[in-house]
């Protein structure tokens, strides 16, 4: 045999031995595979691990060697006591999701002050969970102590009714809330301190000085909650029950110059008649209204002269042939009814020739028109008009006409001739 042919034989032999041991090793893999799976493997695993560290069953014996003492059966068996423990672990912990839905106190019972005789309101406790099952008593105490109180007979509530909580006399008193679940276990709150005091006044109403339109709130402050009615005077001596004036603050009125009084009386919240009543009076407050505030709004001038009028003071500019005085003007947010027009509010107006008088003047001002000489025509719109000035009508053209409505003719020319009206002046009834 040449040496060519040798060599081939033995690389065909190495192949085959190759082939032999990957069969084996896959043989091997397979039957381990079969045993983890079926118990079965416990004797090949013998003869190629040792025996005790296959991973069969409780197998016979190998083919090989003495078989291995499987775990796999046991260990299934470990693992439904496992999946019991599990079991159990999750009962557990579903109890303590149920513990942890336990009652808490949301909100204690708060401090309260009073003045003797005052109503005292209601306390109350507010829990977080479920409450239906609980019951609750109420105890008071004369230290600061949610212990060795006082039960209080009747107070089975949540809420403490005021009529439980005495103001007869100056004092402290603590109250708390014990609450016991249907399995007796108890929630207690936190202790709320109820003072009563003398009733007294602790903030005073301040005096001042504002421009007309100027806010002004005053303010008085108190022990206890009672009740409180504002007054006012024009001299300070004389006092008038401001009618809705029953809060703690009042907007004083600076619509007009002036001075004005205010004071508050407090009281406990009884009544005159009833055996308690206290009431206390506030010093009073001097609010002056000065200044001469004119608000210009479209061709007038206006001076606000109370919470609802206003009288027309003069012109945007004195070169106006026509003025149409209006019945009502808008100042900010309030309307006011035009009233009057003020002494000498279109004095020397050259160049005027007609105007309108609105509806609801009641005045003219002394000097008015004077001197308007070009004034021909003037319309008064109503029959509101009671007062006019002297010389209100002096120095107007000689011809002029008034226009008024029938019902007043009589009373109005007599009115305007008394202001100087020129002696040819005409009046026309309409």
């Amino acid at each position: 045999m040449s040496n060519s042919s040798k060599t081939m034989r033995k690389v065909l032999v190495m192949l085959l031995s190759i082939m032999v041991a990957i069969a084996m090793g896959q043989f091997l893999s397979q039957s381990n595979t079969y045993a983890a799976t079926n118990g079965g493997g416990g004797g090949q695993s013998g003869y190629t691990q040792g025996g005790n560290n296959g991973p069969g069953g409780n197998g016979g014996p190998g083919h090989f060697g003495p078989g291995g003492n499987s775990s796999n059966e046991q260990v299934s068996d470990d693992d439904e006591d496992v999946d019991e423990d599990e079991d159990v672990d999750e009962d557990a912990n579903e109890d303590e999701d149920f513990n942890g839905a336990d009652l808490t106190i949301a909100e204690d019972p708060e401090d309260a002050t009073y003045a003797v005789g005052n109503y005292a309101d209601e306390m109350s406790i507010e829990l977080d969970g479920d409450d239906s099952d609980v019951t609750y008593q109420w105890y008071s105490n004369t230290k600061d102590s949610n212990e060795d109180g006082t039960a209080i007979v009747g107070a089975t509530d949540p809420e403490l009714d005021g009529d439980y909580i005495s103001t007869a006399a100056e004092g402290t008193t603590y109250f708390y809330c014990v609450v016991t679940e249907d399995n007796g276990d108890t929630l207690i709150s936190d202790t709320a301190k109820v003072t009563v005091k003398a009733l007294a006044i602790t903030t005073q109403p301040k005096s001042g000085t504002y421009k007309v339109g100027k806010s002004v709130n005053l303010t008085v402050k108190f022990v206890g909650n009672g009740d409180v009615q504002w007054f006012s005077s024009s001299d300070g001596e004389t006092w008038t029950e401001i009618e809705d004036a029953d809060s703690a603050k009042l907007k004083a009125s600076t619509a007009a110059e002036g001075t004005t009084y205010y004071r508050a009386v407090v009281t406990n919240g009884l009544d005159s008649d009833e055996e308690g009543f206290v009431s206390v009076t506030s010093s009073t407050a001097k609010i002056v209204v000065s200044g001469t505030t004119k608000t210009v709004v479209g061709k007038f001038a206006y001076k606000i002269t109370s919470d609802t009028e206003a009288t027309v003071v003069g012109v945007a500019k004195k070169t106006y042939t026509s003025l149409v005085i209006p019945s009502t003007v808008t100042i900010g947010e309030t309307t006011y009814k035009v009233t009057a027009i003020g002494a000498g509010a279109f004095k020397n107006c050259l160049k005027l020739r007609t105007v309108t008088v609105g509806e609801n003047v009641t005045t003219i001002g002394e000097n008015a028109f004077k001197g308007d000489n070009r004034l021909s025509t003037v319309k008064f719109s109503g029959s509101a008009v009671t007062t006019i000035g002297k010389n209100a009508f002096r120095g107007l053209a000689h011809n002029i006409k008034f226009s008024i409505p029938t019902a007043q003719l009589s009373a109005y020319q007599t009115l305007i001739e008394a202001a100087g009206a020129p002696n040819n002046a005409k009046y026309i009834a309409f």
